[in-house]
């Protein structure tokens, strides 16, 4: 049964990184990751998820150490009697920092199996403000680099508790971008 264990947790980190995920915390990790990594073990779904951490501190180091590896811990009621469960979650294969891996993460967003970008870098994560280096700077430079590199758009799919937030994003973005190439691509 180990050794199931070990091959199956290489298998999950063949698979190729299909979600780029802004945002470390709890929330993602338990929401988002434990819906891919049930559709990979559930549907052959066979992605991987590279984390990004959207502020130089932040839990990187951690779940490098732990190999991305963690637990969700399930509680609810079914049939009427309470259940729990607790599930080792999988499909990360890492996280990054932006400030010592940013050329890695702009490797990761042009790669031609990245379908995917999900965020969630708290609701004041999602501002323009001129000369800063903000979430959606970051995104600017990312959407750039992949336009360029000739791959398709990605689906961006951000978790901010404001309204509107995917609007609101794009439109960050777009004013952080000279070039009409690039924003028609983001448009």
């Amino acid at each position: 049964m180990k050794i199931m264990k070990q091959l199956k947790r290489e298998q999950a980190l063949m698979y190729p990184v299909r979600v780029l995920q802004f945002g470390e915390g709890n929330f993602l990790r338990a929401f988002i990751d434990w819906m891919i990594d049930r559709m990979n073990r559930n549907a052959d779904f066979n992605t991987a998820v590279q984390l990004v951490q959207p502020l130089v501190q932040g839990m990187g180091e951690l779940i490098n150490e732990q190999d991305g590896l963690y637990h969700v811990i399930l509680r609810g009621v079914e049939n009427g009697l309470p259940v729990e469960t607790i599930e080792k979650i999988e499909c990360v294969k890492g996280c990054f920092n932006p400030a010592a891996d940013w050329d890695k993460i702009t490797e990761t967003a042009c790669s031609p199996e990245l379908r995917f970008v999900f965020s969630n870098t708290t609701e004041a994560g999602i501002e323009y403000r001129e000369g800063v280096d903000t979430f959606p700077a970051k995104l600017a430079r990312l959407v750039t680099a992949r336009c360029r590199s000739g791959q398709p758009g990605l689906v961006f799919i951000p978790c901010e508790l404001i309204e509107n937030n995917g609007s609101f994003l794009r439109e960050c973005i777009i004013r952080y971008l000279d070039d009409e190439q690039v924003i028609d691509y983001v448009q």
